[in-house]
């Protein structure tokens, strides 16, 4: 979760897509006020990535602060997210916020807020799974999974932490798959089972977080036992 969230709010957060909109932001403390004379505002759509064959235009305008905040109208292309992005005339990122672009279908319906992919220190995340969803209930979050690196077992610990409180914030299973000699990381949101254990029954060099990986994953050597 970033921080810009705690510092500038955007609006509106979901747009129509493909038609010219009006967007506002405001600083929501005075150390992140926009007291510069003008800023650089650039409109990434997320399908502006290294794997697209095509890339959409990034939109970049001047803006200037008027009453605190700043404002600007784009026709945000597709049905997606859009990554706006301030910076300052030398090129500083002040901010990285988000515009959802939709159909109308989707504009009609109540969005939910929430994250298929979030680590613990069960992997390489830095807190306990159940603390990790509290703090995502705390941000205003609907839904959300742990989802470590090749372990299911820590979405579990969330998921049982909470059950008997019957929240309206829903926690699911989850993990992160990823087999060895393969780069390709595929997330397993609320799955019945854990696709790593699975694996494991079929690849043997699929290795587990608790120990270091084989030799020539990440420098480590190999498995204790192997």
């Amino acid at each position: 979760m970033k921080n810009e969230l705690y510092f500038y709010d955007i609006f509106p957060k979901a747009v129509p897509a493909g038609r010219e909109i009006s967007v506002r932001i405001r600083s929501l403390s005075p150390h992140t006020a926009f007291t510069l004379e003008e800023y650089v505002l650039r409109v990434y759509p997320m399908t502006y990535d290294i794997y697209s064959e095509t890339r959409p235009p990034v939109f970049e305008t001047a803006v200037r602060p008027e009453q605190g905040e700043l404002s600007f109208s784009h026709a945000f292309p597709g049905e997606q997210e859009h990554s706006v992005r301030i910076y300052t005339r030398e090129g500083v990122c002040l901010a990285r916020l988000a515009v959802y672009s939709l159909q109308p279908d989707l504009m009609e319906r109540r969005p939910f807020m929430g994250d298929f992919h979030v680590h613990s220190c069960c992997s390489d995340g830095k807190e306990a799974p159940e603390f990790v969803a509290a703090i995502y209930r705390e941000y205003g979050f609907d839904f959300m999974a742990v989802t470590d690196h090749l372990r299911r077992r820590p979405s579990l610990r969330a998921v049982d932490c909470y059950r008997p409180l019957n929240l309206d914030f829903q926690i699911y299973p989850g993990e992160e798959v990823h087999t060895y000699g393969n780069n390709v990381h595929i997330i397993n949101f609320a799955g019945d089972f854990s696709v790593n254990e699975e694996a494991r029954q079929i690849d043997n060099n699929i290795f587990d977080w608790e120990y270091p990986p084989p030799e020539g994953v990440g420098g480590a050597g190999p498995r204790p036992g192997r």
